[in-house]
């Protein structure tokens, strides 16, 4: 897929937070930033597992996800900036 850039200063004027930290990170890198986060958890757990036991690693994994997926605003952020983005761009 072929996506049009969108500049800082296009996102701006629709994101309520002005220009992001990233302007030029595309949505194949947000998408990477996204997976790096369980990836890293299930890594944890797997230590976890080979030092620790399986009960450990269970443990570490539940509140590994929790983190990730509640916790973590930079998870809630991304979603909103990627919206920013597609409507800076006219593709919503």
């Amino acid at each position: 897929m072929n996506e049009r850039t969108t500049s800082p200063e296009e996102i701006a004027s629709v994101s309520p937070e002005g220009v992001p930290a990233n302007p030029w990170l595309g949505t194949k890198s947000m998408i990477a930033l996204l997976l790096m986060f369980p990836s890293a958890v299930i890594l944890i757990s797997i230590v976890f597992w080979v030092m620790l036991g399986p009960v450990a690693a269970v443990i570490a994994f539940a509140i590994g996800l929790v983190v990730c997926i509640i916790a973590n605003p930079t998870l809630w952020a991304m979603l909103q900036r990627a919206k920013d983005r597609r409507l800076a761009s006219g593709r919503e």
